[in-house]
């Protein structure tokens, strides 16, 4: 009998261990994909010197997801390597098939959406409102009536907007969502993360403490402080923490030394470099003093100056593919806008354990410029981030 069970187990485990392999080496594919693309879109923000930029990677990649199913020719491999597919999928069809054919690995729980908005000028191809399908965090308007109605078809975006970000973006949605009369192809996306960390920063022990802006212009801010368990790490470039929050999610904060700045860690940081820190982190007691921020950021096609690939595909590109033939006028994005929002606060899940006061603490003190990832439990770069200025 025990050894008819181990050949059932044995026999189950034959069977489903691809398909088991399968799923991780498509979320191992989308997480460095996502982390990659990150990486390069926030060092060319921080390039443009912007001010605390934050970069929504997950939501970026899968919106683009569409248009690379289809686009062809130059333009399929120029948006494959722009948007770095080329980190981690063989191909086009390899991004398509990991997107669409393991859709369960997209339900992602956090608020985030991308719109694309086509002319009725065009005649959209079946192609292409088909691959909105499935999609979690992309939909299409088309047959859109920039001439006639312009501030219907504005207040329809505002309000998907909204809804996919539980409210919390409607200020800025007034200034991003302006359309006019000679748009044809335009795209809005909007992401927020406002969730609990899984372990509560004491409130009692906040405390007003100098912030360095830019490394050294001082200012006097809120920093949310505790005592406890984290994973950390540190080498002679930088020291990492990473914070737990509620469904496996976690945010990794990268201080770099005094003398090294975020801009120049970034030029050098390479997505193998931080998953192997992902892996380094290890559980100590910690001191803990991070800034409380509430952050909103937003991008235009102006944001991508630096970044020649991306501000190209965005700019000056035509997209004949995405509209039935022959075509009268020729199909590009004449804006692209996009509205982000991370807040860091105390609030968690459970109450933080005391420990005690003799025990030797390894300290992190972020009062200078850092970086950060909200990251998934399986390791999908959500944000991408450089608080620089408070």
């Amino acid at each position: 009998m025990i050894a008819t069970f181990i050949i059932l187990c044995f026999c189950f485990f034959a069977l489903c261990a691809p398909y088991i392999m399968k799923i991780d080496n498509s979320k191992e594919k989308v997480a460095k994909a996502c982390l990659a693309h990150g990486l390069n879109v926030i060092e060319s923000f921080c390039a443009n010197d912007d001010t605390n930029p934050i970069f929504d990677a997950f939501n970026s990649l899968s919106g683009e997801v569409p248009i690379l199913q289809t686009v062809e020719g130059k333009y399929e491999r120029y948006l494959f390597h722009a948007f770095k597919f080329n980190t981690s999928f063989s191909n086009p069809d390899d991004v398509v098939k990991t997107f669409y054919g393991n859709t369960h690995l997209m339900n992602i729980r956090y608020n985030a959406i991308k719109i694309y908005v086509i002319s009725d000028e065009f005649n959209v191809t079946n192609k292409f409102m088909n691959s909105f399908e499935n999609l979690k965090f992309s939909k299409l308007i088309y047959n859109a009536s920039f001439d006639e109605n312009p501030e219907v078809l504005a207040i329809n975006i505002k309000k998907q907007l909204m809804n996919a970000t539980n409210d919390t973006i409607d200020e800025e949605l007034d200034w991003l969502v302006k359309v006019n009369q000679s748009d044809r192809l335009v795209a809005y996306s909007a992401a927020e993360y406002s969730k609990r960390m899984l372990v509560a920063f004491d409130q009692k022990n906040s405390k007003r403490r100098l912030f360095y802006n830019d490394g050294f212009k001082k200012r006097l801010m809120r920093f949310m402080s505790n005592k406890g368990e984290y994973k950390h790490y540190s080498n002679d470039k930088y020291a990492a923490l990473d914070v737990a929050y509620e469904h496996g999610d976690h945010l990794m904060v990268i201080l770099p030394n005094k003398d090294i700045e975020c801009k120049s860690l970034l030029q050098n940081l390479t997505v193998d470099e931080v998953f192997d820190l992902n892996r380094k982190l290890q559980l100590k007691n910690v001191s803990v003093s991070i800034p409380l921020f509430d952050q909103n950021y937003i991008r235009t096609r102006s944001s991508y100056s630096s970044h020649e690939r991306i501000s190209f595909l965005l700019t000056t590109a035509a997209y004949p593919s995405l509209t039935q033939k022959p075509l009268v006028k020729k199909v590009y994005f004449t804006q692209s806008k996009a509205v982000i929002r991370f807040k860091l606060s105390e609030a968690g899940i459970y109450n933080a354990t005391s420990i005690p006061s003799n025990t030797k603490l390894t300290k992190f003190i972020a009062n200078r410029p850092f970086i950060y990832f909200l990251f998934t439990k399986r390791n999908i770069a959500l944000f991408v981030g450089v608080l620089n200025r408070l």
